[in-house]
């Protein structure tokens, strides 16, 4: 597939609409993978000069460097705990003393669906 310029993008998104009667998603999946090629061209520079910086910073003593485009700095590490919630609800129903006192802790959250483009193979 050829990579769509940011103009043919922009054109085909502007004629290209679910009320203009003609809606393409062949050609709407064209500029998606178009422009998800130039951003990761784009992300690949954006790592590349983020190692650098750190590596930089690393190699000093510095927590934070600023310059006249903007402000670098290192946080500290942290920690991440988690727990499998499935191994828990199974202790849980073998337990019910355990299950009371951890209930008011539970949080459950629902996540839309999200749509999943991929590109054909060829």
């Amino acid at each position: 597939m050829n990579v769509l310029t940011i103009e043919e993008m922009a054109v085909t998104i502007e004629d290209i609409t679910p009320d203009s009667g003609q809606f393409d998603i062949e050609s709407m999946m064209r500029v998606y993978f178009s422009a998800k090629a130039q951003a990761d061209e784009y992300t690949r520079f954006a790592d590349s000069a983020k190692e650098r910086i750190e590596s930089v910073m690393l190699c000093e003593p510095f927590a934070s460097m600023t310059t006249s485009v903007g402000v670098a700095s290192i946080t500290a590490g942290s920690v991440s705990v988690s727990y499998d919630a499935k191994a828990l609800d199974i202790l849980c129903n073998d337990d019910s003393y355990l299950a009371d006192r951890i209930s008011m802790y539970r949080k459950e959250s629902i996540r839309k669906g999200s749509l999943r483009i991929v590109q054909a193979k060829g």
